[in-house]
């Protein structure tokens, strides 16, 4: 028995080729079918011609597959199966997508703000509690069909504490923040935001707030970057949520400890997925320091994602 090619692309055809032949003293021509397997599950049945039959498939996981072939036997010959061959699929790769942009300012609602093409200046301030939807998509450099877009998106002038959250438009408003601020306080984040069906992304401010927002990059459709609306992993307060219930309320990570944190499964993120785009906030810390996010199982880097002071809450992407 035979597999070709081994190695293996997922989503690629790979044809399996199992030999079916007479052994003595027995003769005459061979008919009936040869089904493949792989472990116990039936991959399909081809029939026996020449003295071989053949099956193409194209939907094996990536991963080992341990590929056996039984022949039904005939009126003649009695069935068998073949010993076990070892198939390798790889992940079928794809071009990363991304294509950098010079940064180019698509809204400003500021009453003496600028942007690339005169359009979304001096709205005014985004109105707390509601959903504003700014046109992405051809504009600064964004084709249609682009997937993904890398924006700064600043908040300057809140009324009062809050949270932004950016989303795709058309779908339901994430529980995640993009950037938190305080009353007063200018801040700026970046963020990975997925692009809705019809070019735009929306934006939430829970206060009324000045919003800026600068494309810096997008991704194409075909890119190995796969966006995903926001969800919330993780929420260490008492009234926290995420998109699971899991991971809820486990109260401030003890300085100076590793929480490991489940991520492939939840909020869209396929097995086989290879790293992950966060917005990772900290808030009410006990005093100044550092967070490392890293992945869990190597050594933690002598490094910080984000930093922070006593009371503060800092998000970063």
């Amino acid at each position: 028995m035979t597999s070709a090619p081994n190695p293996a692309v997922s989503g690629q055809p790979v044809t399996l080729t199992a030999t079916v032949a007479v052994v003595a003293p027995g003769g005459g021509p061979l008919t009936g079918s040869v089904t493949f397997f792989d472990g116990a599950t039936s991959l399909g049945s081809a029939p026996v011609t020449d003295g071989s039959a053949a099956l193409a498939v194209s939907d094996l996981a990536s991963g080992s597959h341990s590929i056996t072939a039984t022949y039904s036997g005939d009126v003649n010959m009695a069935e068998s199966t073949s010993p076990a061959i070892e198939l390798t699929v790889n992940l079928a790769t794809r071009p990363a997508g991304y294509a950098p942009l010079s940064p180019a300012r698509v809204l400003d609602s500021r009453a003496d703000g600028a942007t690339v093409d005169g359009r979304f200046i001096g709205g005014g301030p985004l109105v707390g509690g509601t959903v504003f939807e700014l046109d992405i998509t051809d504009r600064a450099g964004v084709p249609p069909g682009a997937s993904a877009v890398s924006l700064n998106v600043t908040v300057t002038e809140p009324i009062a504490s809050g949270f932004l959250t950016v989303f795709p438009c058309g779908t339901t408003r994430p529980n995640a923040s993009s950037l938190n601020f305080v009353a007063g306080q200018t801040v700026p984040n970046a963020v990975l935001a997925k692009i809705g069906d019809n070019g735009t992304i929306c934006l939430f401010a829970q206060v009324a707030t000045h919003v800026i927002v600068d494309v810096n990059g997008y991704f194409a459709a075909d890119a190995a970057f796969a966006a995903v609306a926001p969800g919330r992993v993780l929420d260490s307060r008492a009234d926290g949520a995420t998109v699971d219930g899991r991971f809820v309320a486990i109260g401030a990570l003890a300085a100076g400890t590793i929480l490991e944190l489940d991520i492939v499964g939840r909020a869209g993120v396929p097995s086989g997925a290879s790293a992950v785009s966060l917005n990772v906030t900290v808030t009410e810390p006990a005093a100044a320091g550092f967070l490392t996010v890293f992945p869990c199982g190597t050594t933690r880097p002598n490094a910080s994602s984000l930093n922070f002071v006593a009371g503060q809450t800092v998000p970063n992407a």
